[in-house]
């Protein structure tokens, strides 16, 4: 039962990464961005004071390097700018970046995008139970990076699966 409810689990979470991966692709055609770079301007929508590319890094679940070095797409095609304070100093590292007046009518769109993916991603699912997926979701998530943190902190050790596996 266990071993079924993980290949459950695990084809669910592939397919749905795939189905999302598509969306992405397709909406960020459209609106001539990469689609890594879809839910950054999302996210920088609701945060008039900007995010550094760290903080955009931790909120969108991607490594910083690659923020760092994918940023300065979004600057060249006018979408993020630095922040008024870190324009005037002159500032380097921990930069905060906004949208442009341009950034701003993209991440509406995504935004909006995303509304009516949702919509039909949520039809016919109950409220209460969205609400208790996405609970158990964030669990999920968790406990998958308290087992990542296990994996690194021993990875140089030989191992059994029983020891890789963090108690809950």
């Amino acid at each position: 039962m266990e071993a079924e409810r993980f290949t459950r689990f695990t084809t669910c979470i592939d397919m749905l990464s795939k189905q999302v991966r598509q969306v992405k692709a397709a909406c960020s055609v459209r609106l001539g961005v990469k689609g890594v770079h879809t839910f950054w301007l999302y996210t920088l929508l609701g945060e008039p004071g900007g995010l550094t590319a760290a903080e955009i890094s931790q909120r969108c679940g991607v490594d910083p390097s690659l923020v760092s070095r994918e940023i300065e797409l979004l600057r060249e095609k006018q979408l993020v700018a630095p922040a008024e304070s870190h324009r005037r100093g002159g500032r380097r590292y921990n930069v905060r970046y906004t949208l442009t007046d341009a950034g701003r009518r993209t991440a509406g769109e995504i935004r909006d995008i995303s509304l009516r993916v949702q919509g039909i991603a949520d039809r016919g699912i109950p409220t209460e139970e969205l609400a208790a997926f996405y609970v158990t979701l964030d669990k999920l998530c968790r406990n998958f990076e308290d087992m990542e943190t296990v994996l690194k902190e021993n990875e140089n050790e030989e191992m059994s699966y029983e020891s890789t596996v963090p108690t809950l």
